[in-house]
């Protein structure tokens, strides 16, 4: 929590059914969160509903992209458990290509869920955690935010949340509303399985990774409990790199010709 008053954190999560949202889930729930989670009505919030203990955590099914999803994750948790004191917010989109090759359809959706989803669950957070005293937002960018060869979209959609955060940052401090950005390199999670040749991965990981392997989902959940604690108290406005050097932009793997 942001504010010490001795009460259980309440944490909500959007996409923390599945990747990185899911290992921060089980992380939180160990430190004694209770959790509203949003994600997909599909297979994950199907898993998740077998792997989670509704006395603790609240599954809430809705598309980030729609502003409603997120007042309804929100209002459903304060008024089930009373304060938010956290914010994690996880959803997101992939999509790879340079400009020509992305389609109106798939930048309009990228940015809805990575950039626009952001805002309105943050926009959600933020009332309940002002009139609460304070609170603790963490946005899950991307080393792509510096940049992404192949990646337009969704390098855009991340390095914009970079100024989003910033801004909220700034404009939150004197309500004791902590604000900060976790960017993780490439990680193992289901939505980056299948979408790139696995010999890449060794290639990625020999030239930036700082671990000299790729992100784990759970190395990531680590970082963002941190900073939802009152350890990280006096953290705000700050970007923290994950597995990966700071500012550096990511770059597509040669695999040689023909590859």
């Amino acid at each position: 929590m942001s504010v010490s008053d001795g009460s259980t954190p309440l944490t909500a999560i959007t996409g923390g059914t599945s990747g990185i949202g899911l290992a921060i889930a089980h992380r939180l729930l160990q430190r004694g969160h209770r959790l509203a989670i949003l994600g997909l009505e599909d297979v994950f919030m199907d898993d998740a509903r077998r792997q989670f203990d509704a006395d603790s955590v609240l599954l809430v099914s809705g598309d980030v992209a729609e502003p409603a999803a997120s007042e309804e994750l929100v209002g459903r948790a304060t008024d089930r458990w009373g304060a938010l004191s956290g914010l994690v917010a996880c959803a997101a989109a992939r999509a790879t290509g340079a400009v020509p090759e992305t389609a109106p359809e798939v930048w309009e959706r990228t940015i809805a869920v990575n950039l626009s989803g952001v805002f309105y669950a943050c926009r959600a957070a933020l009332g309940t955690m002002v009139a609460a005293g304070g609170g603790s937002l963490v946005v899950i960018g991307s080393a792509s935010g510096y940049g992404g060869e192949a990646h337009a979209a969704y390098a855009t959609s991340k390095g914009a949340l970079f100024s989003l955060a910033m801004s909220m940052a700034l404009d939150h401090r004197g309500d004791r509303i902590r604000v900060n950005v976790v960017a993780p390199g490439t990680t193992r999670t289901p939505m980056n399985r299948g979408v790139r040749d696995p010999r890449a991965e060794a290639v990625i990981a020999a030239r930036s990774s700082v671990t000299g392997d790729l992100n784990s989902a759970d190395d990531v959940a680590a970082v963002v409990a941190f900073l939802l604690s009152d350890e990280a108290r006096a953290i705000s406005g700050a970007i923290v790199d994950v597995g990966y050097f700071h500012g550096e932009p990511f770059r597509r793997p040669d695999l040689g010709a023909g590859d």
